[in-house]
């Protein structure tokens, strides 16, 4: 919550400093990506249920039928993943917003195509508020 908050601030900030740019001129820019992924196969063997269209070897079975019994087919389109970034000059500097998600469930989720947020932030010159990703997480 404080996230959005500051993400909300920096935002605002940009938009409605009274130092912002009157330059019609000023860059803007957007751009938008991802990709649609669908993985059909089938498992000859078994795996275990959340992860059953992943390379995952610490999710095979440990003894005959621990996961049920072998071979079935599956499809699925939990790797797709949609993004959007945004490039806008202020008169406080460059403000950067990105904002991504995918449909690859984990933690309570897992095995579940499921909207999972990967990036949300924005970056107002050498300030930045939200989620994504650092060096310095585990």
């Amino acid at each position: 919550m404080v996230c959005l908050k500051n993400m909300t601030l920096l935002i605002c900030l940009a938009f409605f400093s009274p130092m912002q740019a009157q330059d019609a001129e000023a860059k803007k820019s957007m751009e938008i990506y991802g990709f649609i992924m669908t993985d059909v196969g089938y498992n000859f063997n078994q795996i275990q249920a959340d992860w059953y269209d992943v390379v995952r070897p610490t999710k095979l079975p440990a003894f005959e039928n621990q996961y049920g019994v072998d071979g079935n087919y599956y499809a699925s389109v939990r790797q797709t993943r949609f993004g959007i970034k945004n490039y806008f000059d202020t008169g406080i500097g460059e403000l950067k917003t990105q904002f991504e998600f995918e449909l690859f469930g984990t933690g309570v989720d897992a095995g579940q195509t499921t909207f999972r947020l990967r990036h949300a932030y924005a970056e107002l010159g050498k300030f930045g508020a939200g989620q994504t990703w650092s060096p310095f997480m585990d």
